[in-house]
């Protein structure tokens, strides 16, 4: 319901840790604020480092299931098979709001038996696809980070064309466009890119360090980041070394400064088996770095082969050491990536546009919204 003149959003996560899904639901939060919306962020109980971020942001707060006085419920997926949002989808429902899903990560080796490592068990295909028929059927519309992500959604679930909207994932450019560059640390060892995610199987670090044994460059990379795999693939990295003998790929743990590392670094290379619309691609081309990624949604989207990055197929460790080992030679073609990628986000992949493409997703599905925000808007 309305607070006064002012419409009412709840964002709703099973997330309880930082990531790019409590990146993109944070950043809308606070935009929509500023467009005039009442809006509440619902996460778990014990999701301590989300409430803490909020808190200091200013962003209400409220429990996982309490979404039930708000003319939209927006539900972010933190899996697109996740047994607490259908729950909570399933729930909200019988309140009668406008229900709204976010898609972040719909292809993944759960739901698409091209990227699977083993066979599913009897019946769980079907039995995913009646969970997830429900949740769908629930909602008013159902939003894809990526044109890769709305294909796969069409085409796995049979969802009518009119009803997944694709809103990409957008970055706040760098307050001076970009146009003051810091130097980058020489490096005696060679150009040096960064990589970031979750270790596991997903992001293929794996893929990376059988590249970095096939490399006749000498290039290395850090990895940002953490997860189950990261002690077994930190042990077979520091058995790689390059020509002064030194491990090329080395993991480094979390890091709450991504940009920094990004801006100190020749590049970015994301090995990925599969995405969605990473959030790091677009930091690194909106700081101006050329990107090596794989063919993937979301990848195949934001790099434009050859002139923003180049793109190599997934699990190729021989194609990912010919494209590094490409770029480590040529400084200039690095540069002009880069520039070509900041100018690619600027254009396409910013922050205001996201949250103007998600007002108009919700505009579009309660006639209250839309008076709302025309009053606003006047």
């Amino acid at each position: 319901m309305t607070v006064g003149n002012r419409p009412t959003v709840a964002l709703v996560t099973s997330a309880r840790t930082p990531g790019g899904l409590w990146r993109h639901l944070r950043e809308l939060a606070v935009g929509l604020a500023g467009s005039g919306i009442d809006v509440r962020v619902c996460v778990p109980g014990d999701a301590d480092a989300l409430r803490a971020e909020a808190a200091r942001l200013h962003i209400p707060i409220a429990d996982l299931g309490d979404s039930a006085s708000a003319d939209v419920v927006h539900f972010h997926l933190a899996d697109t098979y996740d047994r607490a949002a259908l729950a909570g989808v399933l729930a909200a429902r019988r309140r009668k709001p406008k229900i709204v899903i976010t898609e972040h990560l719909p292809r993944t080796n759960a739901s698409d038996r091209a990227l699977a490592t083993r066979t599913p068990r009897p019946g769980a295909t079907a039995g995913k696809s009646l969970a997830k028929a429900a949740q769908f059927a629930a909602a008013s519309r159902v939003i894809a980070v990526g044109e890769g992500s709305k294909s796969f959604l069409l085409e796995r679930y049979r969802l009518a064309p009119s009803k997944v909207i694709v809103v990409h994932n957008g970055v706040r450019m760098p307050a001076d466009g970009g146009t003051q560059r810091p130097a980058r640390p020489t490096r005696a060892a060679g150009p040096h890119f960064v990589a970031a995610g979750t270790i596991n199987y997903q992001k293929g670090f794996d893929v990376l360090i059988a590249a970095a044994e096939l490399a006749g460059q000498p290039w290395t990379v850090d990895v940002w980041g953490d997860g189950a795999h990261r002690e077994g693939l930190q042990a077979r990295a520091g058995r790689t070394t390059g020509p002064d003998g030194n491990p090329r790929i080395v993991f480094r743990g979390w890091t709450d400064e991504l940009n920094r590392h990004l801006i100190e670094s020749d590049g970015l290379v994301m090995p990925s088996r599969w995405e969605a619309f990473p959030y790091t691609s677009l930091e690194a081309m909106a700081v101006s770095r050329a990107v090596v990624g794989t063919r993937v949604d979301g990848l195949d989207e934001t790099i434009v082969d050859g002139v923003t990055g180049l793109l190599v197929a997934p699990q190729d460790p021989a194609a990912l050491a010919v494209a590094l080992d490409a770029l480590s030679t040529d400084p200039e073609l690095r540069e002009q990536m880069g520039v070509s990628g900041r100018v690619r986000v600027a254009a396409e992949y910013r922050l205001d546009q996201m949250i103007a493409e998600t007002l108009d997703v919700y505009a579009a599905v309660t006639p209250v919204l839309r008076t709302a925000l025309s009053r606003i808007a006047a």
